[in-house]
């Protein structure tokens, strides 16, 4: 399955890509708002992780400029703020997972979205995630099992 992760903080976007990756997912993320349609031009992924509390506020747009411009290809919110599940503008996202879950929690959720998605033996006991104020890359960053972080 092809992944697309958006979130700003990198380490989380690491630590999400890499399980997935070890699960033999091709992923590819970004921290930058203004790269992520593009991103989806010259990736386009089964399905989009999107947290939408980035650049210091709250991007709406972003979720429904991806739903305008590729309408087939689901959006799940992940994302440290529980106010969005209850958000009007929430129910334009295909579902909601709250980050601050442990990585079981969405690794679930993906498989009863996706149910060929298959499951590592520890990820259901993985820790919680830990928001950081990190430095995004400017490039995207696209994995493959075989390939190491950059």
């Amino acid at each position: 399955m092809r992944i697309v992760i958006v979130d700003e903080y990198e380490k989380v976007r690491r630590f999400v890509a890499d399980e997935l990756t070890n699960l033999g997912h091709t992923v590819n993320d970004t921290g930058e708002p203004s790269e992520i349609l593009g991103l989806m031009n010259e990736f386009p992924p089964d399905v989009v992780l999107l947290d939408l509390f980035l650049e210091k506020r709250h991007r709406w747009d972003l979720l429904h400029e991806i739903k305008k411009r590729v309408p087939g290809v689901p959006v799940v919110l992940f994302t440290g703020y529980e106010g969005y599940k209850h958000d009007p503008r929430a129910s334009e996202a295909d579902g909601f997972v709250l980050k601050s879950s442990s990585l079981g929690s969405l690794l679930e959720y993906l498989d009863g979205y996706f149910p060929d998605l298959q499951r590592s033996s520890d990820a259901r006991t993985m820790g919680r995630f830990a928001k950081k104020n990190v430095s995004t890359r400017s490039v995207p960053n696209q994995r493959t099992k075989s390939e190491p972080f950059r």
